[in-house]
């Protein structure tokens, strides 16, 4: 299985008595993931099974990954995949949907990163830009969390 990691796009600063859930992307943060979905969606990345965190920046992530990927399927909400979740709950989602060939994870930091370098075995933290996508090629979604990164795009890469 194909693990796509996507952080959500550069978002609106937060606002005092404001919900964090409520941000939303900025006209920078759209234009960057354009920019990275468009370099996946030429590489041939289109996941069967897309999770997203409940968040606002995310749900507006994950529409902007199914309409640049071609992807027809709605996506499912996963609380599983905000913030201040752990990569163990994530994991576990994970091999719910493990008979997708390409599963696409919408949400945050620090968890994506968290997850990421977990799932890598990395010795340090690898911190996920905005609107940055990974893929990581798991062998099975068992109870072992290990996987191999094959691509890390960031919006500056995709220029």
């Amino acid at each position: 299985m194909q693990l796509l990691i996507l952080r959500h796009g550069k978002a609106e600063p937060g606002r005092a008595g404001a919900p964090d859930s409520n941000r939303r992307l900025t006209l920078d943060g759209k234009e960057g993931l354009r920019r990275v979905l468009a370099r996946a969606a030429q590489t041939g990345v289109k996941p069967e099974t897309v999770l997203v965190s409940p968040y606002v920046r995310a749900r507006e992530t994950a529409e902007i990954a199914l309409e640049m990927l071609g992807v027809s399927q709605e996506p499912l909400f996963c609380d599983a995949l905000v913030p201040d979740s752990h990569p163990e709950v994530v994991w576990d989602e994970v091999r719910v949907h493990s008979q997708a060939s390409q599963l696409l994870l919408v949400g945050h930091n620090p968890l994506l990163s968290e997850l990421l370098s977990v799932l890598i075995a990395a010795g340090r933290p690898i911190e996920l830009q905005t609107a940055a996508l990974a893929c990581v090629e798991v062998g099975s979604a068992g109870a072992q969390r290990r996987g191999r990164l094959l691509w890390l795009l960031t919006p500056e890469v995709c220029c």
